[in-house]
């Protein structure tokens, strides 16, 4: 079925886990953001970057030379004023009311009760079915993966329809992943007929990224946009043009869905709104004309049952429209009430039109006359009246008649705290959603207003919920979705997130979770929260019960006592797999939850190492973790910003069904931020030593060399610390030593071989003639065969900073920093073998690169890492190029280029060397690539994992590679028998 649609071309508490049977291609959907340490590894080599950049260098280093002075990263031409300190480390519509029943106007959603089943669209996870034959024991039973954003989806004649943006196409051939050429957005369509093997039947690009969908009858139509600055990635990827598209799909016949057209026009404006009727398609792009603000609204005619579809006319109104609340039809007529900006620079506009023989003519308009210029915040009109909300200091809600289309009359006005949202028209009631600032924190509110007089409408009942500064999960054209008024039911539902201040910690934590509301003609009830550890996205009424859902869990709640919900079963639909090590048949997972603050070890079988049913769990009180394995045994590190604690904890699997929590340390205090990846170029903030040794990094936000720095430490408390942990006895683990490191300028990341511990600093060495900065940089040694007495040795210069030993421990590779001979800012990078004699290490031979290697590192007798270059073409067209490439290290004093491979992408990331294979992420560009680089000069691409999140860690076990990757979970990608 795929056609393309181009211009012209596990729960607890009573829930049951059964592993889902899996429909579609593998894979995951959006990328979450880059592991902190490599966030942290972009701002301390970034500087190096920006630094070294800085102009000229000492001479050149020679073979056997043993004193060595770099260009310093921290000084000479990079001031904290100019950004050279960084931070240190790393309503659905009808379509009736213009009279016209014939054809039903649906619109999508990320969740879909039908029958017993609940079909949700799981940022992380695809297309996930939950069984809720009994609620109380639901039951996800079946998925089906979606690469892309995805984001709303369809249900109906055993078909889902799920609408994915920013999707990336690749081709798999046996030995190369290709890049198809298209970057847009897909409609892809599953067979529900099996709810627990939800199957792709096909799929359906479409150009740009997908703004606006809707079922009208039986066509599906979709509104896209693409942007010049949408690049194609992948080699030769060309810019797109700026356009807008409109697509119809026939769903009449299950069995023969199939495109009938796509309609392009050129793309106006940066936003896009739609309002849709059974007849006509309202597009509406706010842009600016040069001198303000307006927005160009096109009539795209959907008349045809069959999905043929004709570009229309278009008008020009002035201002912006902000949602698509602010566009409506009625009686033939369009309403439109725009904005002259988004600041409260002057009235908003109430503009009606009349639409026929292929143009807009213009009936009435009226300017609301204001107290004062005020920002617009909502509007929501209802047959012949509109309620427009506007914001200063009060919030007006204005009422404006349009019952003559001709003449639009602004009527009565009520003044109240804060703002409005949203709005729901129930007769002459009116159910709203906003803010009440009367407390300074911005607490979400719900409003009841009586419109049924149009002069004089008023206030009847209000109440506040939540802690400060709340928001909704969604984007304002769907809070209609979110914001649920249920008449039957006499109650108001409103899931929402906001912040909390705890008095015993002093911190602010989030609060979210679905607040009740009572509501009756004359008066609202505030009721219970139902607390929802996640970014709660919708809550659903079922029978008896109301569900609800965020992309990480399910929960089903009793809410016959409204005033105390009561949660009767949780089901787990994405875990945040930050780590994953390989017990035997059994596999460990570090789940990271922020939400609930805490981190969990989870057991699952090896034969279902992403989704397999928990066979056992730990879990710590804090939301940050990292692990270590020793044998049968882990180490579980962990922070906990509420109480300030970092400890590890010593779990023991010899039995991995029944792990036991043996003993726990403390350190003395709160260990700086070191993620949950941790490594950068240099090594790491945490290294395990020996086996059962831990060493951590406590960094100050000092600078010894300058008298002006960012958050300076106390002078008394200035210097970095490594704290030394014994977990040689897992039932009394000891803080075994501290070391005070007080004569470093910086210090980089740790690094261990055998029982050693290695790290670099550097100290500032003046300036060059040009004034650009210089340092030394020093390899630091710490033996700690005795933990308690660590026996720090001589320091050695080093060009640079330390990436990696060899085996035997006598060869260090660093990367250095050069000043080049011309240009102020001219550098070059350049990497090094040295032998460690004695207190020297001796240059054997020096490499320069061409370009900065991303994630340098050094595994058996090579290095590896990435390179983009970026180069003019004939047609004067600029080409980046991206490759992995291999340093010989064989013969020290004889560095060479071994081998290069472009990567079918034009960016990535090398996240790490193990067992002969390279692992390249393409991050938010879909999935991991790896390498077999067994022979340096012949590296070849032996397997692709297509994802779109971030890898966290890589465990290789066997012929296995396990990729941890946060929400999106674990992947288990085969590795050939290396040759």
């Amino acid at each position: 079925m795929h056609s393309q649609a181009r211009n012209g071309k596990a729960g607890n508490r009573g829930a049951r886990v059964r592993r889902p049977r899996r429909g579609g291609a593998r894979g995951r959907s959006e990328p979450s953001a880059a592991p902190a340490a490599l966030v942290r590894a972009a701002l301390v080599l970034g500087a190096l970057w920006l630094a070294t950049g800085c102009g000229g260098s000492p001479s050149a280093y020679q073979p056997g030379q043993s004193d060595f002075v770099s260009a310093d990263p921290w000084a000479g031409g990079v001031s904290a004023d100019a950004g050279g300190t960084p931070e240190r480390g790393a309503p659905a519509e009808d379509g009736g009311q213009d009279g016209s029943a014939e054809r039903q106007v649906e619109e999508a959603d990320i969740v879909r009760l039908l029958g017993n089943y609940l079909y949700v669209l799981n940022t992380y996870r695809g297309l996930q079915v939950i069984d809720l034959s009994d609620p109380d024991q639901p039951e996800l039973v079946g998925m089906a993966e979606v690469y892309g954003r995805p984001v709303e989806m369809y249900v109906r004649d055993d078909r889902a329809y799920v609408v994915v943006s920013n999707y990336y196409t690749y081709a798999w051939m046996e030995d190369v992943v290709g890049v198809s050429g298209f970057r847009g957005s897909q409609i892809k369509v599953f067979d529900l007929s099996d709810p627990a093997s939800p199957a792709e039947l096909g799929s359906f690009d479409v150009e740009g990224d997908i703004s606006d969908t809707r079922i009208v009858g039986d066509v599906l139509y979709a509104v896209s946009s693409t942007y010049g600055a949408y690049w194609d990635y992948g080699p030769g990827g060309t810019p797109p043009e700026d356009a807008t598209y409109v697509v119809s799909i026939d769903l009449s016949d299950p069995q023969d869905i199939h495109l009938v057209e796509t309609r392009a026009f050129p793309r106006q404006g940066w936003s896009h709104y739609v309002h849709v009727t059974s007849k006509a398609i309202y597009l509406a792009s706010t842009g600016w004309s040069g001198s303000s603000y307006e927005t160009r609204i096109k009539y795209v005619d959907i008349s045809d049952p069959t999905g043929r579809i004709q570009l229309g006319g278009e008008t020009v109104v002035p201002g912006m429209l902000r949602d698509r609340w602010m566009m409506d039809e009625y009686d033939g007529v369009l309403r439109v009430v725009s904005a002259p900006d988004g600041w409260g620079g002057g009235a908003p506009e109430v503009r009606t039109y009349a639409y026929a023989n292929g143009a807009f003519t213009l009936l009435g308009a009226t300017s609301l006359v204001l107290p004062q210029p005020e920002s617009l915040t909502a509007v929501r009109f209802d047959g012949p009246r509109a309620y427009v909300v506007t914001y200063e200091r009060v919030d007006p809600l204005f009422v404006v008649d349009l019952s003559d289309p001709s003449h639009p009359t602004q009527r009565g006005a009520i003044e109240m705290p804060g703002w409005l949202d949203h709005i729901v028209p129930r007769g002459d009631r009116l159910v709203a959603l906003g803010h009440d600032d009367t407390s300074g924190q911005w607490q979400l509110a719900v409003s009841l207003f009586d419109v049924s007089d149009l002069d004089a409408p008023a206030l009847l009942d209000r109440v506040s919920f939540g802690g400060g500064w709340g928001w909704v999960p969604d984007e304002r054209d769907n809070y209609d979705k979110v914001f649920k008024v249920l008449d039957a039911l006499n109650l108001v539902m409103v899931p929402f997130h906001s912040y909390r201040f705890d008095e015993s910690t002093g911190y602010w934590s989030q609060l979210g979770g679905v607040q009740l509301i009572d509501f009756q003609r004359d008066d609202l009830v505030l009721r219970g929260l139902v607390e929802h550890a996640g970014w709660v996205r919708r809550a659903v009424p079922a029978g008896t019960r109301i569900l609800t859902v965020s992309n990480e869990r399910l929960q089903v709640v009793d809410a016959s006592d409204r005033d105390a919900p009561a949660i009767t079963a949780e089901l787990e639909l994405a875990r945040n797999v930050l780590d994953f090590a390989v017990l035997g048949e059994y596999g460990v997972q570090l789940v990271g939850d922020w939400y609930r603050g805490d981190t969990r070890l989870l057991v699952v079988p090896m034969s279902d190492p992403d989704l397999g049913e928990p066979a056992a769990e730990v879990k710590i009180t804090a939301p940050y973790g990292r692990i270590f394995v020793n044998g049968s045994t882990v180490y579980l590190a962990s922070r906990d910003w509420r109480d300030g604690r970092t400890k590890v904890t010593v779990v023991d699997f010899a039995t991995p069904t029944s792990p036991r929590v043996r003993g726990e340390v403390d350190l003395p205090e709160q260990v700086a931020y070191w993620g949950y990846g941790g490594d950068w170029y240099g090594g790491d903030e945490v290294v395990q030593v020996g086996g059962s040794k831990l060493v951590f990094h406590s960094y100050r936000y000092w600078y010894r060399a300058y008298d002006d720095c960012y958050d300076c430490a106390h002078p008394d408390d200035r210097y970095d610390r490594l704290y030394v942990v014994d977990l040689s006895n897992p039932d009394a683990p000891s803080l075994a030593s501290t070391l005070v490191l007080r004569d470093e300028d910086w210090i980089y990341g740790l690094k261990a071989r055998g029982q050693t511990l290695y790290f670099t600093h550097n100290e500032v060495a003046g300036t060059d003639a040009r004034g650009r900065g210089l340092a030394r940089y020093y390899l630091d040694r710490v033996d700690l065969g005795d933990p308690a007495h660590p026996r720090r040795l001589a320091k050695i210069n080093i060009p640079g900073v330390a990436i990696d030993l060899s085996q035997d421990q006598q060869i260090v590779y660093t990367l250095d920093y050069e000043w080049r001979a011309t240009g102020d800012w001219a550098y070059r990078y350049a990497f090094n073998a040295l032998r460690l004699v004695g207190r020297r290490a001796v240059l054997q031979d020096r490499l320069y690169l061409d370009t900065w290697p991303s994630g340098l590192s050094v595994s058996g007798n090579a290095a590896f890492f990435v390179a983009t270059e970026s180069h003019e073409a004939t047609d004067g067209t600029w080409v980046q190029e991206t490759s992995l490439r291999a340093i010989d290290l064989h013969l020290p004093g004889q560095l060479h280029l071994a081998g290069s491979t472009r990567l079918p992408s034009d960016w990535g990331w090398l996240r790490g060397v193990a067992g002969g294979r390279a692992f390249v992420d393409l991050g938010w560009l879909g999935g991991l690539l790896v390498y077999d680089v067994s022979d340096p000069a012949a590296m070849r691409l032996e397997s692709f994992d297509r994802s779109n999140g971030w890898v966290y860690a890589i465990t290789v076990s066997g012929q296995t590679a396990y990729l941890a990757k946060g929400y999106y979970g674990v992947s288990a990608v085969p590795l050939s028998p290396v040759l």
